[in-house]
């Protein structure tokens, strides 16, 4: 697949090997590539993006807190009652995320990343983020997966499950990746995607030098890949000018903004004389 971006570059997205994404119709792959997409994160994971030219991949079980991640593989599966606990315990250590959101602006998003009104912003798009998975081609037991997470209630995910015993062609490892891109309703305020990387190694051969049980760094140059920083909408204009300074010596040419999620612009309405004249009901 050829994606085209805003500007005109052409970007080549081996889908055979990235795989699709996951909950966007095949009509809709090539264009949901160059939708833009956010995450809020501390001024000092910002600081490191820059510092160190890379972009951490966490650990899911190590580092994301919501227990239902990973839900499938921390339910007892057997095969024909063999149990497929070595299996799913390997699998649940070996997972690495990034999480991004299609929201420009929330009020919930900023309250929860930005509690003390100190994280920022970051935008970029899907295609970038591809070119980031990309690079685990050649990387000996490392594959990619990435898509839109799907919000269910938490008796629909249960009812997912229970189905999947009765499939007919059923092969459990799609439907161990299927999982990963599940969540439940109550986190629906996100509207994510997500990447992920799984390292397979398992002590087979040496890791990659950017591979680490708690994460996996990735190179990035970041000038190109993160398009806007935005600061915490509730900074008055004084703070939000000095971060700013202090921010431009770090992220260079990178625009800088706060967002306007409180931003409140008036509109002049004019009215006629008569709409301050009582109005006698007709019933009386």
């Amino acid at each position: 697949m050829i994606v085209k971006t805003n500007s005109f570059k052409m970007v080549l997205y081996n889908f055979r090997e990235l795989g699709h994404i996951r909950n966007i119709s095949m009509q809709e792959q090539s264009a949901f590539c160059c939708v833009p997409i956010y995450q809020i994160l501390p001024v000092k994971y910002l600081i490191k993006i820059f510092r160190n030219n890379t972009l951490r991949f966490n650990n899911i079980v190590k580092s994301w807190e919501d227990p239902y991640e990973l839900f499938m593989l921390k339910h007892k599966i057997t095969i024909e009652d063999c149990p497929l606990y070595d299996t799913q315990s390997s699998l649940q250590k070996n997972y690495y995320g990034q999480c991004w959101s299609l929201n420009k602006d929330s009020d919930a998003m900023w309250r929860i990343y930005s509690p003390d009104k100190e994280s920022v912003r970051i935008k970029t798009s899907v295609i970038k983020m591809i070119e980031v998975l990309n690079q685990t081609r050649g990387m000996m037991w490392v594959a990619p997966l990435l898509g839109k997470v799907k919000y269910l209630t938490q008796d629909k995910i249960a009812e997912w499950l229970l189905s999947t015993q009765t499939e007919e062609k059923l092969w459990i490892f799609d439907c161990f990746s299927e999982s990963l891109f599940i969540k439940r309703h109550e986190f629906e305020h996100e509207n994510e995607i997500r990447f992920l990387i799984h390292n397979g190694n398992l002590g087979k051969s040496p890791k990659p030098s950017n591979v680490h049980d708690d994460y996996i760094d990735m190179q990035v140059d970041p000038s190109n890949f993160i398009e806007e920083i935005a600061l915490d909408p509730r900074l008055s204009d004084k703070d939000f000018e000095d971060r700013k300074i202090l921010l431009s010596s770090i992220t260079g040419s990178v625009p800088i903004c706060k967002s306007d999620l409180y931003s409140f612009q008036p509109i002049e309405l004019s009215y006629k004389k008569s709409v301050l004249e009582a109005k006698i009901p007709l019933n009386i």
